[in-house]
Formats: structure tokens, sequence, C-alpha cells
């Protein structure tokens, strides 16, 4: 089972900015580099922006916590 599976979420498209900062804190607790969060953010961004059209990169909440996190 998927971690957005784990959540209720069957379809990956439905989720929201604070699902994907919990997702991002969930592997940084698990003891994921900041890199390969980085990397997952990104996937999930850009993904995300090709399949709806939604972009996620100017969002305020995403960025907040990413600077917290280094």
């Amino acid at each position: 089972m998927g971690w957005l599976d784990s959540r209720g979420i069957s379809d990956p498209t439905k989720t929201t900015v604070q699902l994907i900062v919990l997702y991002l804190d969930h592997l940084q607790k698990a003891g994921r580099a900041v890199s390969t969060i980085l990397v997952h953010k990104s996937a999930i961004v850009k993904t995300l922006y090709q399949i709806t059209g939604f972009s996620l990169s100017e969002s305020g909440t995403l960025a907040d916590y990413l600077k917290n996190m280094k």
C-alpha cells in the first residue's frame, strides 16, 4: 500500500499542498537525505503540473517547509 493509499486517497492527482508537505515530512522523519526529499518534491510538482496543469512551484506553504527543512 502506498503512502496516499494509506490515507484513503486513491487518486494522486487529488492531493493537496498540505499532503505533499506531510509526505516530505514523513521522508525527513524516516531519515532520508535532504537531496532525496528535494528529488521527491520536484518529481511530484512536475508530474502534477503535467497531468493537471496545476502549478505548485509558487506554493508558499511548500516553500516555507523546504526552507525550514535545511
